[in-house]
């Protein structure tokens, strides 16, 4: 479908598109479902059903895959501490970071970070 669409248009629903901006630009915030539908004008079952619809994922777990992917990258690229990272991830500390993270990719943080660091 969107192979055939004009350069700059999408075949998500708008609403998504914006909701999908606001989880990707301020993902370290704690957004529940239902601030978010205020901002983009849709009611809190359409919204959930909807997102998933369009994107296969429910809003919980997209944002929690922006949050991860994030905090991979700063892992690997960066020197910030653990901290540091648990809280530009919207993590309030450093332990509810490192076990989400480990539920997340099968290890701790400070392992990741070890592993990818010991192959360069």
């Amino acid at each position: 479908d969107s192979a055939f669409l004009p350069p700059g248009e999408s075949v998500l629903d708008p609403r998504i598109l914006r909701a999908l901006d606001i989880m990707n630009r301020e993902f370290a915030f704690t957004h529940s479902n239902r601030s978010i539908c205020k901002r983009i004008g849709m009611s809190l079952n359409n919204f959930y059903r909807l997102f998933l619809t369009e994107t296969g994922t429910t809003p919980k777990h997209y944002l929690l895959n922006q949050r991860m992917e994030s905090a991979r990258r700063l892992l690997i690229y960066s020197d910030k501490t653990i901290d540091e990272i648990a809280s530009e991830t919207g993590y309030t500390d450093r332990y509810h970071f490192s076990k989400a993270f480990k539920s997340f990719y099968a290890c701790p943080p400070v392992v990741y970070r070890s592993m990818f660091r010991s192959r360069s």
